[in-house]
């Protein structure tokens, strides 16, 4: 199966809130073949919300960071040139 370039909003809702993502997304999201990815950008952007105190369930945003992205075995895309043209 491909990689998953998750967007901000669906690692935020499946690392807090899961009920909120849809059918088909949390089937490609749990099969276990996935490979999940978050691009840095997802990470400023969290934490820009976070900051904001849009993010109330997070209490440490470092912490929570590194936890999702373990306990989902996501990757973190690294963002190069290639990558971005």
């Amino acid at each position: 199966m491909a990689g998953f370039l998750m967007d901000t909003h669906i690692w935020l809702w499946m690392s807090t809130t899961p009920q909120r993502l849809g059918r088909v997304v949390r089937r490609r999201l749990e099969n276990p073949r996935a490979e999940l990815w978050v691009s840095p950008v997802s990470i400023l952007e969290a934490q820009a919300a976070y900051r904001r105190g849009r993010l109330r369930e997070i209490d440490n945003f470092t912490s929570w960071v590194s936890d999702s992205l373990s306990r989902f075995q996501i990757r973190s895309a690294d963002m190069t040139r290639d990558v971005t043209m």
